[in-house]
Order: structure tokens, then sequence, then C-alpha cells
């Protein structure tokens, strides 16, 4: 008879997890376990979705993003409405270096270029050896200056133009005396040009006489070695005016006494001056309008860009960004202030509106620097 088996040979896997697959219990058994755990997993699921999706409509409202409050600070600044615009620096009378005609007028070296600021004593260019100076003066040279001359206008003209180079401290006699000889010798010296300092003379090629001795080269239509006609050189001085191009229907707007500021293609600041008088009207439709100014153009280069100010607050204001800025159905304007994370509606008295901000003048309830504004309000129905 047999015994049972001993515990050295009992598999209890054997025989309780793994049936015998040609068992009909068996088959039912794996079966069983396959749908219960079936069963759990998909309870388990609908656990989940109804736990977060109690109901449809808020599942909707927290698909939405939270509104986001915009804002910017009020700033105290200077407000100005400016216009900007091109402008080309014209003469208004040119200065036309002589042609000697005794010789062949050979440039033979040409110390300027386009544009070129010309100061008193300066040898411009050269003509078959001999140098051209520009010198202060209102007229022309009309003779040599030489020992003997007679005494005359041209000659006083020549003494105050050595006289403010440091070159003559005599008497301004209208006469080529001694004292004046010297300066013109003084003057040749200084310019590094030889010359008979025994007896002293300037020809009337030599100078080109133009108001106040300073310019800006406007034209050279010569070169090296090409002989010099008239007109080919010329130098700007005097009163120059200022042709600005103006964006169409805004010419209109620069009348005489408006602040004016001139800079260079980098922006950097070259004079502020005032509109003094308007050339001939302005042309509306074109844009553009020819000014002079208070302040004179000699040192200015031929283009720049200007800013006109048509209007200023003078001084720093109370300012807010024109996207704070609101105007209601009756025409009040207002701004909303975040005020402890409410946003509240303040009614508003603007000044100087412009481009870059809007001056605030009076507002209820009151408002101040640092103050939050909001730019997408939402104050409810």
């Amino acid at each position: 008879m047999k015994g049972p088996p001993s515990s050295a040979n009992r598999d209890d896997t054997d025989e309780i997890s793994k049936p015998n697959p040609d068992s009909s219990d068996g088959r039912g058994f794996w079966i069983g376990v396959t749908t219960a755990l079936a069963g759990v997993a998909l309870a388990g699921a609908g656990f989940a979705m109804g736990s977060q999706f109690s109901d449809p409509s808020e599942a909707t409202i927290r698909s939405e993003p939270e509104p986001v409050t915009i804002t910017e600070r009020l700033t105290m600044a200077l407000l100005e409405d400016v216009v900007i615009a091109r402008g080309d620096v014209i003469p208004t009378r040119l200065y036309e270096v002589p042609v000697p005609q005794e010789v062949t007028p050979v440039v033979s070296a040409l110390h300027v270029a386009m544009g070129d600021i010309v100061r008193p004593g300066q040898a411009i260019v050269e003509l078959a050896g001999e140098p051209v100076f520009v010198m202060a003066g209102v007229f022309p040279a009309w003779r040599d200056f030489e020992p003997g001359m007679s005494p005359g206008p041209d000659v006083r003209q020549l003494q105050e133009a050595l006289r403010d180079l440091a070159l003559f401290d005599g008497e301004v006699t209208s006469r080529y005396d001694r004292a004046t000889q010297q300066g013109v010798a003084d003057f040749w010296l200084a310019s590094g040009y030889p010359t008979n300092t025994s007896r002293p003379v300037l020809k009337s090629t030599h100078i080109l006489f133009i108001p106040n001795g300073q310019g800006v080269v406007h034209s050279i239509a010569v070169n090296v070695g090409d002989a010099l006609s008239e007109g080919q050189l010329a130098i700007a001085a005097d009163e120059r005016a200022l042709v600005l191009d103006l964006d169409p229907g805004l010419a209109h707007l620069v009348v005489p006494g408006l602040p004016i500021r001139l800079m260079d293609e980098s922006r950097t600041l070259l004079l502020t001056s005032t509109i003094e008088t308007i050339i001939g009207g302005s042309d509306d439709q074109e844009g553009v309008v020819e000014v002079t100014l208070s302040s004179a153009l000699n040192e200015v280069p031929p283009s720049v860009i200007a800013e006109v100010v048509l209007d200023s607050s003078g001084s720093q204001v109370l300012s807010a960004t024109p996207s704070a800025v609101f105007v209601d159905d009756q025409g009040r304007t207002y701004v909303v202030a975040l005020n402890d994370g409410e946003q509240v509606r303040v009614n508003i008295v603007v000044g100087l509106v412009t481009d870059d901000g809007v001056e605030i003048r009076s507002a209820d309830p009151p408002l101040s620097v640092d103050s939050e504004l909001v730019l997408n309000p939402n104050l409810g129905s």
C-alpha cells in the first residue's frame, strides 16, 4: 500500500498553479481569472474618469487658460511731437575760385574734397604752382596787393583779415604800409610757401575772400592736371538754406519759430536751432519746404536728418503709454489702474499726445509715478 507522498517530493505549484491543459476544469480557471482582472481594470479606469470629469461643463472650463493682465507703469517724461525728415543744405550764394589769366591755370594740387569745411588762411588749391588761400572778406580781390599801391577798402579788408589771423597788429589805415607788408610776409612764412619777403606781394588770384573766411566746399568739377575753368571750384558761404523732404501733407506744419535739430546719419546731434523763415512757401502735396535757420549752417554737412519739434511739454510730465489710454462711448478719456489686484477705472484729463506718450494732467482718483496701468482691462459689464 502506498503511503502519502513525502514532503521531499511534494510540489504544491505543480498541483495548483499549473492545471492540466487537457482538463476542462483548468481551462475554466484561466478564463475566470482573465475575466476578473479585466473587470477590475475597467472599474479602476471608470473610477479615475469619473473622479476627474464629474461634470462635462467643468471639463470645458478647465481647458481655458487663465487671463494674463498686462500692465505698464506711469513715468515722468519730456514729451515732444516731432516730424522727422531728410534735409539738404544748399547755399544761397557761391564763391568761385578766381582763374588767373596770365598763365594756364593747371591744377597742380588740390587740398579739399566735396563737403570739406574751409577756414581762414587755408590753401584750398594750387594753380600752376601758385596757392589760393581762403580769407575773410565781403567782396572779391580786384587787384594785386603790393608795395606802392594806392589806399583803398580792399587794403582795409586785407588788414582786417590778417589781424584775425594774428599776423597784423598795426593800425587799420587802408594803406599798404610797412606793417601791412610785414603781415603779408608773415602770412607767407606761416603758410609754408616760399616768397620774396623783402617785397611781399599777394596777387588777387592768391586770395578767395568769403564772409568770415569760413565755408563748405560745394562743387569740384576738376582734377589735378586739368585746367581750371570758371565755376569748377566753388565754396558755399554766408547764409545757407535747408530743404526738408517731408511726408506729403506735412509741409504746412513747418512754420517759423519751431525748434529744429540737425543730425548726421548716425544720429549724432550737429546743431540745435530755430526755423527763421520759409522760402517761397511750402509744397504740401510734395512735402518739400525750404527754410532758413537762426543759426549758421556753415559747418553742417550737405545732407542731414532733421527733427522739427511741432509741440513739446516743455518739461517732464506724468506720462502714460498710448496703449493704456482709452475713450468710452461718451467721449470720456480714462485709464484702468491696478489697485491691490483690482482693476479700477480712472477718468483723466490729457495734455500733449505723442507717439511715445500721453500727458496726464489730472486724474480721478489721483495717479502718481509708478502707478500700474492695465493695457488689456476687463472691467466687466
